[in-house]
Protein backbone atom coordinates (compact mmCIF):
# COMPACT_ATOMS: atom_id res chain seq x y z
CA UNK A 1 0.00 0.00 0.00
CA UNK A 2 1.90 3.02 -1.26
CA UNK A 3 2.05 6.22 0.75
CA UNK A 4 2.11 9.42 -1.30
CA UNK A 5 2.95 12.93 -0.09
CA UNK A 6 2.51 16.08 -2.15
CA UNK A 7 5.68 17.97 -3.04
CA UNK A 8 3.87 20.79 -4.87
CA UNK A 9 0.44 21.95 -5.99
CA UNK A 10 -0.94 20.20 -9.04
CA UNK A 11 -3.30 17.62 -10.46
CA UNK A 12 -4.09 14.46 -8.50
CA UNK A 13 -3.15 12.28 -11.49
CA UNK A 14 0.19 14.02 -12.12
CA UNK A 15 2.97 11.92 -10.59
CA UNK A 16 5.06 15.10 -10.23
CA UNK A 17 2.52 16.39 -7.68
CA UNK A 18 3.57 13.45 -5.50
CA UNK A 19 7.29 13.52 -6.33
CA UNK A 20 6.93 10.35 -8.38
CA UNK A 21 7.98 9.40 -11.90
CA UNK A 22 5.00 7.33 -12.99
CA UNK A 23 2.54 6.78 -10.15
CA UNK A 24 -0.12 8.61 -8.14
CA UNK A 25 -2.72 7.57 -5.48
CA UNK A 26 -5.12 5.35 -7.42
CA UNK A 27 -5.39 1.94 -5.74
CA UNK A 28 -7.29 0.49 -2.80
CA UNK A 29 -5.28 1.07 0.36
CA UNK A 30 -3.17 3.94 -0.98
CA UNK A 31 -2.58 6.89 1.35
CA UNK A 32 -2.16 10.50 0.23
CA UNK A 33 -0.97 13.45 2.30
CA UNK A 34 -1.60 16.96 0.98
CA UNK A 35 1.02 19.16 2.61
CA UNK A 36 0.93 22.75 3.84
CA UNK A 37 0.44 25.30 1.07
CA UNK A 38 -0.32 22.72 -1.62
CA UNK A 39 -3.56 22.65 -3.62
CA UNK A 40 -4.25 19.30 -5.26
CA UNK A 41 -7.03 19.21 -7.86
CA UNK A 42 -8.90 15.95 -8.27
CA UNK A 43 -8.90 15.46 -12.05
CA UNK A 44 -9.75 11.75 -12.24
CA UNK A 45 -12.57 9.64 -10.83
CA UNK A 46 -11.91 6.50 -8.81
CA UNK A 47 -13.95 3.97 -6.92
CA UNK A 48 -10.91 2.86 -4.93
CA UNK A 49 -10.68 3.56 -1.21
CA UNK A 50 -7.85 6.00 -0.53
CA UNK A 51 -6.93 7.48 2.84
CA UNK A 52 -6.34 11.23 2.60
CA UNK A 53 -4.44 13.24 5.20
CA UNK A 54 -4.69 16.98 4.68
CA UNK A 55 -1.74 18.43 6.54
CA UNK A 56 -2.53 22.08 5.95
CA UNK A 57 -3.10 21.56 2.22
CA UNK A 58 -6.24 21.79 0.10
CA UNK A 59 -8.07 19.22 -2.01
CA UNK A 60 -10.06 20.77 -4.84
CA UNK A 61 -12.68 18.78 -6.72
CA UNK A 62 -12.36 19.12 -10.47
CA UNK A 63 -15.84 17.56 -11.11
CA UNK A 64 -14.72 14.05 -10.22
CA UNK A 65 -15.39 11.71 -7.34
CA UNK A 66 -13.14 9.83 -4.99
CA UNK A 67 -14.04 7.16 -2.48
CA UNK A 68 -12.26 7.66 0.78
CA UNK A 69 -12.47 5.66 3.94
CA UNK A 70 -10.92 8.43 6.01
CA UNK A 71 -10.04 12.08 5.65
CA UNK A 72 -7.79 13.37 8.42
CA UNK A 73 -6.83 16.98 8.80
CA UNK A 74 -3.92 18.43 10.71
CA UNK A 75 -3.81 21.09 11.88
CA UNK A 76 -7.55 21.54 12.34
CA UNK A 77 -7.39 25.04 10.88
CA UNK A 78 -5.95 26.29 7.63
CA UNK A 79 -7.22 23.59 5.29
CA UNK A 80 -10.03 23.48 2.75
CA UNK A 81 -11.87 20.60 1.12
CA UNK A 82 -13.64 21.97 -1.95
CA UNK A 83 -16.32 19.65 -3.27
Amino acid sequence: MPIFSSVKSGLWSDPATWGEVSDYPQSDGDSATINVGHIVTLDVATDKTITILMSGGNLRNGSHTIKTGLVLTYPLVGWLLEM
